[in-house]
């Protein structure tokens, strides 16, 4: 019985230390001043590949990506972006069939004159209720019956965050049992923002 209470608050503290972690990472996201530069989401995605290797094996995921455009922003903070989104694919895949995820590209004219790209990332994984596609950018909200997955709830918030620091948006369309797509949509030059 000791030993059953010990593995119990160990891994509760554990768990709150994700937690903690990822608080500050969405607070940590709101403050400190943007580091626009050209950015290659090509590259970044392969990047992002690398990063998450083992579990993307561990998953026996086929990725398919077209060519993605160079974007104004934060390296830093758009690789965390498609990061979070790889990871939830991979997570939440279906034990039914092998996980399948492709990343395409559209460009259009945004309202004011300018460029932007949106960038689809689809898997055909377990999804989830359209009820609920807002509901998964709120922070620590957790689809139900998703026990047993990592994660403290603050992955797509943190998503959501970034985004639209870049003034974009995201957005998410599921289909239980089908898979989920998220659409980021991206400015391809960011204009000054004053205050």
């Amino acid at each position: 019985d000791g030993q059953r209470y010990v593995e119990v608050m160990v891994d509760g503290a554990t768990r709150m230390g994700r937690m903690i972690d990822g608080i500050l990472a969405y607070s940590r996201a709101g403050l400190a001043e943007l580091e626009i530069g050209e950015v290659d989401l090509t590259e970044l995605w392969r990047s992002v590949c690398s990063d998450l290797e083992i579990q993307v094996e561990e998953a026996g995921a086929e990725i398919s990506v077209e060519d993605l455009p160079t974007v104004e922003g934060d390296a830093a903070r758009l690789h965390q972006v498609f990061q979070n989104l790889l990871s939830n694919a991979l997570k939440y895949r279906s034990p039914h069939r092998p996980l399948r995820i492709s990343v395409t590209v559209e460009r259009r004219t945004s309202a004011p004159g300018g460029e932007e790209c949106v960038i689809s990332i689809a898997d055909n994984g377990s999804g989830f209720e359209q009820v609920f596609a807002e509901a998964v950018f709120e922070p620590f909200k957790r689809l139900q019956g998703r026990k047993g997955v990592d994660g403290v709830g603050l992955g797509l918030a943190l998503c959501h965050r970034i985004v639209r620091l870049h003034n974009g948006s995201v957005e998410a369309e599921g289909r239980p049992d089908e898979g989920a797509s998220f659409r980021v949509v991206l400015p391809l030059r960011q204009e000054v923002r004053h205050g």
